[in-house]
């Protein structure tokens, strides 16, 4: 009734439903949830504008994936700054941020209160190690030098 209130059409192939509690015994629970005959399918790790929620809402699949998706684009970096031809720090800073510094910061504000200290630990050493590579530094090279 509220959608056909207000015009609405609802896309059955696009609609999810997700349970957000902190209690574990409902975090797999199976909701029956159905819109004109149609069931809505459950998920538990629905993405919903680039940022993966999950129902216990510690982000802990959106942050292995900001990991992966970060180490994928140092590989750029490395290749940028070959030990023979490599360019220059300017340019090998410019291109982090332009990037690894948005994944990193995108939607930052929403996901972030919610990450562990491992996680952020584990966040901050993707980006210490892409700086490292920016910035020739070495492996025992202090944070505050990067």
């Amino acid at each position: 009734r509220f959608l056909t209130a207000r015009y609405l059409i609802l896309s059955y192939t696009k609609s999810t439903a997700t349970i957000f509690t902190n209690w574990t015994k409902e975090y797999r629970l199976e909701l029956n949830i159905a819109v004109d005959g149609v069931k809505i399918p459950t998920v538990n790790n629905p993405k919903i504008l680039g940022v993966t929620f999950d129902s216990i809402c510690s982000f802990s699949p959106h942050t292995t994936a900001i990991i992966a998706k970060v180490q994928s684009r140092k590989k750029i970096l490395k290749s940028l700054a070959g030990s023979t031809w490599g360019k220059g720090k300017e340019t090998l800073l410019a291109t982090y941020k332009a990037i690894g510094r948005p994944v990193l910061n995108y939607a930052a504000p929403i996901w972030s209160p919610g990450c562990s200290g491992t996680q952020m630990r584990n966040l901050q050493t993707c980006q210490n190690t892409a700086l490292r590579t920016t910035t020739g530094c070495l492996l025992m090279s202090l944070i505050e030098h990067l």
